[in-house]
């Protein structure tokens, strides 16, 4: 639930990217630091999500 709120329109890149790594750090499968901690945001955190899209069967990359 909290990972849906953080990707809203409007929600702050910054507040995004901690609740995701927050969520992957919280699951004993992805705590270790290698699968949250190299993700960093560059730039202004406080801008928000705008035309935040789910991708789609016809956007997503073909299978090798």
């Amino acid at each position: 639930r909290e990972l849906l709120a953080a990707a809203r329109d409007g929600a702050p890149l910054a507040d995004a990217l901690a609740v995701t790594q927050r969520t992957l750090y919280e699951n004993a499968e992805t705590a270790h630091p290698f699968y949250w901690a190299g993700f960093t945001l560059i730039g202004d955190g406080g801008t928000g999500l705008t035309g935040a899209r789910q991708p789609t069967a016809d956007s997503a990359p073909a299978a090798s």
